[in-house]
């Protein structure tokens, strides 16, 4: 239950000033260090509060879920972010909110002492296989909408690969202004995971 794939298109403008505007799908008005009733505000004016699902890290199912199932701890150690998520959780307060839109995109949101301090975008893109023809996985058709997302990402974050990408992933790491962004793309699934950090 890795990916709950839904599908979300907004624009992010931060609210404080140390951070610039992330890419689409994260939620207009979220900046790292916002708190999480304000994070849920601008999340249930955009969506249904149905969408929006609350895990907290004393629960050890629901803590699995959050930092595993989704791929959010895989990313941290990837992108080698600093992050209190797993210093005392309980006496931290860690939470999680998952943000679920229409079947392609989820947006989770981790939490330490009421602070935001990483977002990841897990979001599958909508490859037709049969365009092109059978079996060219690079026909420029197939790769529209990949390279569609790709250039969202890249429209707003300055982003250079990882060397070291191998196992048919691509990575990238760098910056959307100030916040730190690391993006895996996984050809097998067509997904793409981008997590945003200080």
């Amino acid at each position: 239950m890795r990916k709950l794939h839904v599908c979300a298109m907004l624009l992010v403008t931060l609210t404080r000033p140390a951070y610039a505007a992330l890419p689409e799908p994260v939620p207009s008005g979220v900046a790292i260090g916002d708190g999480l009733d304000s994070v849920r505000q601008v999340c249930t004016k955009v969506y249904p509060s149905t969408a929006l699902t609350e895990l907290q890290a004393t629960w050890a199912e629901e803590f699995s879920a959050a930092l595993l199932d989704s791929g959010f701890l895989m990313m941290l150690n990837l992108s080698g972010a600093r992050h209190s998520l797993f210093s005392d959780p309980a006496d931290r307060d860690v939470r999680f909110l998952v943000l679920k839109v229409d079947g392609k995109t989820m947006v989770t949101f981790g939490f330490a002492k009421d602070r935001l301090e990483a977002v990841l975008v897990d979001a599958v893109v909508n490859v037709d296989t049969s365009a092109g023809g059978a079996g060219n996985a690079f026909a420029p058709e197939r790769l529209a909408p990949i390279r569609s997302f790709q250039k969202k990402i890249k429209s707003r974050c300055a982003l250079r690969e990882v060397e070291d990408s191998r196992n048919n992933v691509y990575d990238s790491r760098g910056n959307c202004g100030q916040t730190r962004t690391y993006v895996r793309y996984e050809p097998g699934s067509d997904t793409f995971l981008v997590l945003f950090f200080e």
